[in-house]
């Protein structure tokens, strides 16, 4: 993603500061391989073992529950129905 810009004319500089701020405080390459166009086998396992721990009932896929689960571990707020259904709908496309 390239972005023009100019600091004698003042454009977009902002817009660059923050592109840089970006890749530093959130890496893509340890998550995504550009030349490979693939997740990392580290982030592949990352996915595994986080998928394996909210699987509670050993299905192979996530339940309204599990998910359910994982937004109060991690975010401490809780999901309902029409959340849920948003999520899965996101994920269908």
């Amino acid at each position: 993603m390239g972005v023009e810009c100019s600091a004698y004319k003042d454009i977009n500089i902002k817009k660059v500061l923050n592109s840089a701020q970006r890749a530093v405080l959130y890496p893509l390459a340890p998550l995504y391989d550009i030349n490979q166009k693939t997740i990392t086998p580290k982030f592949r396992k990352a996915l595994l073992r986080i998928f394996r721990i909210l699987d509670t009932e050993f299905r192979g896929c996530l339940s309204d529950s599990d998910l359910s689960n994982l937004q109060e571990r991690v975010f401490q707020s809780e999901l309902n129905v029409e959340d849920i259904r948003a999520i899965k709908n996101i994920i269908q496309k």
